[in-house]
């Protein structure tokens, strides 16, 4: 869900990271690759995005205290910014993470599901 415009959207790859507890704790909940979106009547977004390519973590995995997921959480505004692109190195950190920590990932990627922009390498 998002409070964001997601025209632009579709055919990308989304990461949902949450945060619990105080203090906050991050996981990487899930990575899809968004089919489609539509508006919603929510009090807090706007709309839902949707997709059948994706992999959830289970359990999540937890991102908290990684060097580079807290300059990327600095970086975004502790997450208050909604549905933000990430590229570059951070893209390749969760990319990296996912490969080393999830199976089902590096099966939906061997289908070719996961892709940097470009052509890049993680």
């Amino acid at each position: 869900m998002t409070s964001k415009r997601p025209e632009r959207v579709p055919g990308n790859c989304v990461w949902l990271i949450g945060g619990e507890g105080r203090p906050r704790r991050y996981f990487l909940r899930k990575v899809f690759i968004v089919d489609r979106w539509q508006a919603v009547e929510d009090p807090d977004f706007f709309f839902r995005l949707t997709g059948e390519r994706g992999v959830p973590f289970q359990p999540a995995v937890e991102i908290t205290g990684y060097p580079w997921f807290e300059q990327m959480k600095h970086n975004l505004a502790n997450f208050s910014l909604g549905l933000t692109d990430i590229t570059g190195s951070y893209a390749r950190y969760l990319i990296t993470l996912a490969r080393e920590l999830s199976p089902a990932y590096r099966e939906a990627e061997g289908m070719g599901w996961f892709a940097l922009p470009d052509g890049q390498k993680p």
